[in-house]
């Protein structure tokens, strides 16, 4: 491009270094590379940083390793590192590579660096969808849970006389874990978070007292008529986990859940 007039941006270049890292071609990589150094361009983070999502989306494990490893050693923010280090997570996961997961959230922390939650939740989708319930159960209780995730939100019960149902709180996370006014809030969490929580959730309610319940909280859509088909999903889940649900009357996606035998002694 040089050679033709051509001057391109760093913009540019950060773009076609990650073109060419997706494809898997070092060569054309290291030749840009060298063309920026040439015009006295440095290689900022930014442009390290693609190359790791590139070479990642790509598939080219050692290659996105090095290129993150040199973010990470660079003179970058701590937002920089963070956001290159969930691509690459993000890409292990495409991939179906828990493995590589594991091991980047186990070594971030010797890096100065704090696993987040996106990061969590990443691993715990990738064990479920490779079906592998029991390493998804094994990271979220290593994230912390729930409560670790927010996912407690305060419940309101309906006033007396009120013609009203209760009101979930959703912005309005609980300040303690299965107390009296929460409910479990699953509605913006992905398939492999809401099996995993709920099987927490069972855990929990097995060595619970009868009658102990746990409110579940589930609308995926904004739209009235679609709310049946949250709640029939929602059904779906919670049976699948071993938990008997019904719905709460007045608040479309609040459901009172509890065990079977739980259930039967009620009775």
């Amino acid at each position: 491009m040089a050679e033709s007039g051509f001057t391109p941006t760093a913009a540019m270049y950060k773009v076609l270094l990650k073109a060419h890292a997706a494809l898997g071609d070092t060569a054309a990589v290291e030749s840009l590379l060298s063309s920026m150094r040439a015009a006295g361009e440095e290689v900022p983070p930014e442009t390290l940083a693609a190359l790791a999502k590139g070479y990642g989306h790509g598939g080219h494990w050692e290659a996105a390793e090095e290129a993150l490893e040199a973010v990470l050693n660079s003179d970058t923010t701590t937002d920089m590192r963070v956001i290159t280090v969930t691509a690459f997570v993000h890409a292990c996961s495409r991939a179906g590579d828990l493995p590589h997961i594991v091991r980047w959230l186990q070594r971030l922390p010797s890096l100065g660096l704090v696993p987040t939650p996106r990061m969590w939740e990443i691993a715990v989708s990738t064990a479920h969808e490779a079906g592998d319930a029991a390493a998804a159960d094994a990271l979220w209780r290593e994230a912390g849970g729930a409560t670790y995730f927010g996912l407690y939100k305060v419940l309101v019960p309906p006033e007396e006389g009120a013609s009203s149902g209760w009101t979930m709180l959703v912005d309005h996370p609980a300040q303690q874990e299965h107390a009296p006014g929460a409910a479990l809030d699953l509605s913006t969490c992905t398939a492999g978070v809401i099996h995993t929580a709920l099987r927490a959730e069972v855990s929990w309610l097995r060595m619970q007292p009868v009658p102990s319940v746990l409110y579940v909280y589930y609308i995926q859509t904004s739209a009235p008529d679609e709310h049946a088909i949250a709640a029939s999903e929602a059904a779906a889940v919670m049976e699948a986990v071993g938990l008997h649900i019904s719905a709460v009357p007045g608040t479309p996606g609040l459901f009172k859940a509890s065990l079977p035998s739980h259930s039967s002694m009620q009775q």
